[in-house]
């Protein structure tokens, strides 16, 4: 093979190695659908979208999207957490790298948190809170609240669990980093307030609650991040709270609870949202 193959061989293997995988795996999702709007997709096939079902609706590069008047759809990408939103009576095509109008107007709109795949959470590493969220587990009568699995920024939070044993009139409650006990108390409440000095930032906690009766106990596991993540994570929320209160901005929030595995609070978003969405399939299986 002389040096110009080799050099054609090279060049052709680089480009598909850096090809963005959008294409296979989603450019972006919808993040907000108002009025008369459809979807075609690479295959032809035409999808009325609805805000009802098609929030969080993953689109693909070569999906055509149009808009019928007084109508308009909200794309955010993967790639660059641009949004990308759909006026009235346009038509758009979704390109590898951004959303295209061949017909009215795309307006680009900054200040939205990345999406990552609408069914799975990202992975951790080092022994954090993982992808998978744990709802609670019930071992026998003895039921978890919060927390289960989940980063915390607060060091003072609250244990919390339910009670469906007869007889339990009090009940023990551990925290242990990795082998070493913390803490042991006992309380008479479904719940234990963590006192302050207990907890460590940028550490890993696993907890414990075990009733009197010594028949029946229960654990939970949740991550402390390092005092100057927490501080930020504190200011990115109070941010989201005070600026983004429409459905798109709420959406953005979820996923910036998700993405640094504050799975409880992004549990009680996804609880509401389910309750106000109830046939959208793509909202549930973020609990899966």
């Amino acid at each position: 093979m002389n040096r110009r193959w080799i050099i054609a061989l090279f060049a052709f293997l680089l480009f598909f190695s850096i090809k963005p995988l959008y294409g296979a795996h989603g450019f972006g999702v919808i993040f907000d659908i108002s009025g008369n709007a459809e979807i075609q997709g690479t295959d032809k096939t035409l999808l009325h979208l609805q805000k009802t079902k098609h929030l969080l609706y993953p689109v693909k590069v070569g999906d055509i999207i149009k808009t019928k008047a007084n109508s308009k759809v909200l794309i955010i990408s993967r790639r660059d957490s641009k949004g990308y939103e759909i006026l009235s009576d346009s038509t758009a095509v979704v390109q590898e790298d951004s959303v295209k109008a061949s017909q009215g107007i795309v307006n680009i709109k900054q200040g939205y948190y990345k999406p990552h795949d609408s069914m799975q959470q990202p992975k951790t590493g080092e022994g954090r809170p993982g992808a998978t969220v744990i709802r609670g587990r019930r071992t026998s009568c003895i039921f978890l609240l919060s927390p289960v699995d989940t980063a915390i920024i607060d060091p003072l939070l609250t244990l919390a669990w339910e009670n469906h044993c007869k007889g339990v009139k009090k009940y023990t409650v551990r925290i242990m980093s990795g082998t070493k006990l913390i803490i042991s108390s006992e309380t008479e409440n479904t719940f234990f307030k963590i006192p302050e000095g207990i907890l460590t930032y940028n550490e890993n906690y696993d907890w414990f609650v075990t009733e009197d009766l010594k028949k029946n106990a229960v654990g939970g596991r949740f991550f402390l991040p390092e005092k100057n993540k927490v501080a930020e994570i504190r200011g990115q929320i109070k941010q989201y709270r005070q600026d983004k209160n429409d459905l798109s901005g709420r959406l953005s929030f979820l996923f910036f609870l998700l993405d640094n595995y504050l799975n409880d609070s992004a549990d009680e978003e996804i609880a509401k949202l389910e309750k106000e969405f109830p046939e959208n399939e793509y909202i549930k299986n973020l609990n899966q």
